[in-house]
């Protein structure tokens, strides 16, 4: 059995001076998997989420578009069920993520008017914190990929039309 450990790297992380105790209390050091990757501020990510869930309301009204451009061009027919329910899916999975980081940013904010603040609501806000990140960038790798496999799928349609295209060519020019 192969025993494989990860070595987390310990990154200190610079927050603006606007909330002094909000920024002691959250996190001064963070274990990440990955510490030399980007990782977005938090407005960013809202910033982010909101616009992923207006894209992703409006891509079924451009897939179905390219579907029937295809289909009227072509005679050629793409099943899009499957990123309609993965962009429902997506979109669930960003509102969770502002819904994780508007939750963390109210425990912040109230920790922060308080003198002591508790051990508790510390935790809650570092695992808060650490679960709207994961889902983010779950939910960009995993919009990314969608997008990437949609754009092959057309290519690969394309492709086929006109490879078969060609291929019907020679032959009726053959007989």
């Amino acid at each position: 059995m192969n025993n494989t450990n990860i070595e987390l790297k310990e990154e200190s992380i610079n927050y603006p001076s606007i909330h002094p105790t909000a920024i002691a209390f959250t996190k001064k050091k963070k274990k990440r998997l990955l510490s030399d990757m980007f990782y977005p501020r938090w407005e960013l990510e809202l910033l982010l989420s909101f616009a992923a869930i207006i894209l992703l309301g409006i891509l079924p009204e451009w897939v179905n578009s390219t579907n029937d451009l295809l289909s009227s061009k072509y005679g050629i027919e793409i099943n899009t069920d499957w990123i309609n329910i993965t962009g429902d899916f997506l979109m669930a999975g960003f509102i969770l993520n502002i819904i994780l980081r508007l939750t963390w940013f109210r425990i912040v904010w109230t920790e922060k008017k308080t003198k002591s603040p508790s051990l508790s609501k510390q935790h809650l806000a570092m695992v808060m914190d650490e679960l709207a990140e994961i889902v983010f960038f779950a939910g960009a790798i995993i919009s990314f990929m969608m997008l990437l496999g949609y754009f092959i799928q057309v290519l690969g349609v394309l492709l086929h039309y006109s490879i078969a295209g060609k291929m019907k060519n020679v032959i009726q020019s053959g007989q």
